[in-house]
C-alpha cells in the first residue's frame, strides 16, 4: 500500500498536482475523514441542545477545513500536516 501511495504520489508530482507529506488532495481526503468524524462528534457532545447544529454540517464544515489545510499547508513552518490540519478542521466547524 505505502509503495502504492508514492508511486500514486510520484504520478501527481508529474502531473503538476500538490502533495503534502508525499499524500495527494484525494489521498489526505480518505485519510483524515475518521478524524474528522471524530472531531464533528465530540463538538456534538458538548454543544447546547438549542443549537441547530447537526452532525452531518459540521463534518461538511471539517471536510471544507482539511482541503483549506491542504492548499494552505506550508512545509517550511516546520510543523506536521496533521497538527496543522486538525487545528483547520475544528476552526472551519466553530
Amino acid at each position: 500500500m505505502l509503495q502504492t501511495r508514492s508511486m500514486y504520489a510520484q504520478n501527481a508530482y508529474s502531473r503538476g498536482e500538490r502533495c503534502v507529506e508525499g499524500l495527494t488532495r484525494e489521498e489526505v481526503t480518505r485519510h483524515y475523514q475518521r478524524k474528522i468524524l471524530l472531531i464533528a462528534r465530540q463538538l456534538v457532545d458538548r454543544l447546547p441542545p438549542h443549537t441547530n447544529m447537526e452532525f452531518e454540517d459540521l463534518v461538511s464544515y471539517g471536510a471544507i477545513g482539511l482541503l483549506e489545510a491542504f492548499d494552505r499547508f506550508d512545509d517550511a513552518r516546520g510543523i506536521q500536516f496533521s497538527t496543522f490540519a486538525e487545528y483547520r478542521i475544528r476552526g472551519a466547524m466553530l
